[in-house]
């Protein structure tokens, strides 16, 4: 069974036909949406339609459990317009706030002896009038006079497109009725979310209902399946937007804390591994512990956001719920502490870093009662995708393929039968003297003009990352291990060091990862890993080869056995290796420019397309498929230690 179909079929388990649903009524103003979908409702613009409607329509209402349903619309089924089994339009009163993308209706016919019940996510929206076309509107507005009112006031209709979420009956076929249309209540939703087994939920962020954005109940959550983020039914999850529009990581440092609070509840331990790849901003997570109450958090928000005070009180009102739903009774409770009431963040630098650690180190001693210690890497202290990098200096892709065989040799056996310790320092002497360790290679084949190429390449290396992560006098150096994994958050700097030395600490961890899950006598083994890391396709882009990325492949393919979950950002989903983006179960995608848009990897979101490129920062749309059928556009709030 597909996702698609095997998604579909676990929503209509979770409706009870026995069930009415709740009712939600609300009004309010929306401004209307154009758009050119072909398959647009067209009978608004026929000369049939009444020119002079009353605005004083009449609701039908229907009795259900002694209360009063209110609906604001209809299902379309015309010539022009049909119903599809999986969506339609449908038309709705004026002055309803519904936000493409988000809002939820509910669709049903409660006069049928089998009730008929479809959940539906609206997806697009156009507004028509009466009027036959622009030059009708412009005379009738006294030949062009904006102040002018018509004689007779076009009537100007509002048409929604829904996707059909769930249904009941659980029967694959069109609408066949002009069903009634009501908005989702908090119910309803509630209901939705059913379909995840509560000690699986991960809060993936929140709709608005359109009330009152400072109450919590105005923000309904909406749930990550976490079995498809860490565990070993699918994950992955795969960030992308443009740098700074998209908030990316930001969104990520919402969604850790979220799964390490759903952890938390159903007593797992989680290991979060976040790479610190550019700026200081995870290390900045910290201030997070500044905050000891909830006013100092608001007081906070109300400054940053200045005169917008509709996005403060947005991002106020989602806090509020996210205290109430984990009960917390400060902010700094959303970073998980051990037994002994100590934050389980850790911070790890290499040596050498003066750009984030100097800069922390006293606020960090202070608060985590830790000094930032500081890792190396020996030449012994490699894996072999990772000395092969630093043999190439990184540039194995650009090598010839002689070069190529020469450095995997070096790596993979002239060095391991030497049976000593060598540091980069040694290797260095012996490429500017007698050559003894690299002449080896001439017994296996090695052109000799190879030899002195390789050996620029390795001077370029410890050139260029002397004395920054580098071990280069003793062969081993102070390498992150298992034991300095621990349960919480651990907080790894990259930023500072180069490219070629970032991809070697970032395979050498991710490989003790894989470590520490393939072994089951480890008493360190974790329930669940999570891998956070900006400009993913840094380490696997789609163009090129090198032995990190094959690493980075399968992990992509094998780590949710281990549950292991790798969260990737990147500003273009389109230069991440194929077999890494594919493998993700779960997608998130911010702000995005409308040519990247139009790559594949977006083919799934392509009612959403004309949105992605308009979206806020605080804004996204996720599609994990195997839990919703439809991607679905949210709100997360800006996080407290973006703003200290």
């Amino acid at each position: 069974m597909s996702a698609k179909n095997d998604s579909e079929s676990r929503v209509n388990k979770s409706f009870d036909s026995t069930q009415q649903p709740n009712i939600s009524e609300q009004a309010g103003s929306i401004a209307p949406q154009q758009t050119s979908d072909s398959s647009a409702p067209q009978q608004a613009q026929q000369s049939n339609i009444p020119s002079q409607p009353s605005n004083q329509a009449s609701v039908q209402q229907v009795s259900q459990s002694q209360q009063q349903t209110y609906y604001i619309g209809k299902v379309i089924i015309s010539k022009d317009t049909p119903a599809k089994h999986n969506e339609f339009w449908v038309w709705t009163k004026s002055h309803i706030d519904i936000e493409v993308g988000s809002s939820f209706v509910i669709v049903e016919d409660p006069s049928a002896s089998n009730r008929k019940y479809i959940v539906g996510l609206v997806v697009d929206s156009m507004t028509m009038s009466t009027s036959e076309n622009g030059i009708a509107e412009y005379f009738s507005s006294g030949v062009g006079e904006p102040l002018i009112n018509p004689p007779i006031e076009p009537r100007v209709i509002t048409f929604y497109k829904v996707r059909v979420i769930s249904r009941e009956p659980s029967i694959t076929k069109p609408a066949e009725s002009r069903m009634l249309v009501r908005l989702a209540s908090q119910n309803d939703i509630d209901r939705l979310n059913s379909i995840i087994k509560p000690e699986y939920r991960v809060l993936a962020g929140f709709l608005y209902n359109f009330t009152n954005p400072l109450d919590s109940n105005s923000w309904i959550p909406i749930y990550f399946d976490s079995t498809y983020l860490a565990g070993k039914q699918g994950a992955h999850v795969m960030i992308t937007g443009k740098t700074g529009l998209a908030t990316k990581t930001s969104y990520a440092l919402f969604l850790i804390p979220n799964f390490l609070q759903h952890a938390k509840m159903n007593n797992k331990r989680v290991a979060a591994v976040l790479f610190n790849v550019k700026q200081c901003d995870l290390f900045n997570l910290h201030n997070l512990l500044l905050y000891k109450d909830w006013d100092s958090l608001y007081s906070t928000i109300k400054n940053l956001f200045g005169n917008r005070t509709d996005l403060a009180e947005y991002n106020i009102g989602m806090w509020k719920r996210i205290k109430e739903l984990y009960n917390l009774s400060k902010p700094s409770d959303l970073i998980p502490k051990d037994s002994s009431g100590r934050p389980m963040l850790y911070y790890y630098t290499y040596a050498g870093d003066n750009i984030c650690s100097s800069q922390i180190s006293n606020a960090a001693n202070i608060l985590l009662q830790q000094t930032i210690p500081t890792y190396s890497y020996g030449l012994m202290d490699l894996g072999i995708p990772e000395l092969i990098t630093a043999l190439s200096n990184g540039k194995y892709d650009t090598m010839s393929e002689p070069q190529r065989v020469a450095i995997s040799l070096l790596a993979r056996k002239v060095i391991p039968e030497l049976k000593e310790e060598i540091s980069f320092d040694k290797l260095l002497n012996d490429a500017n003297k007698q050559r003894s360790i690299f002449m080896k290679l001439l017994t296996n084949n090695v052109d000799e003009r190879t030899v002195p190429v390789i050996i620029r390449y390795l001077i370029d290396f410890v050139g260029t990352n002397r004395n920054i992560g580098l071990e280069l006098q003793n062969a081993h150096g102070n390498p992150i291990k298992d034991t300095n994994i621990h349960e919480g958050i651990n907080i790894i700097q990259l930023n500072g060091l180069s490219d070629t030395m970032q991809n070697i600490v970032f395979s050498s961890v991710l490989r003790t990862l894989m470590n520490i899950q393939q072994d089951q006598n480890n008493n360190r083994r974790f329930d669940y890993i999570i891998v956070f890391v900006d400009e993913l396709n840094k380490f696997a882009p789609k163009r090129g080869e090198s032995p990190i990325k094959d690493l980075i492949v399968d992990i992509a393919a094998r780590a949710r056995s281990l549950n292991i979950g790798l969260i990737g950002a990147q500003q273009f989903a389109s230069r991440i290796e194929t077999q890494v983006y594919g493998n993700a179960s779960t997608y998130v995608v911010g702000n995005t420019d409308a040519a990247e848009l139009k790559e594949d990897e977006y083919k799934a979101f392509s009612d959403f397309k004309d949105m992605i490129y308009q979206l806020q920062k605080g804004q996204m749309v996720i599609y994990q498929p195997s839990t919703f059928i439809s991607p679905i556009k949210i709100r997360f709030p800006v996080i407290p230690y973006d703003v200290s």
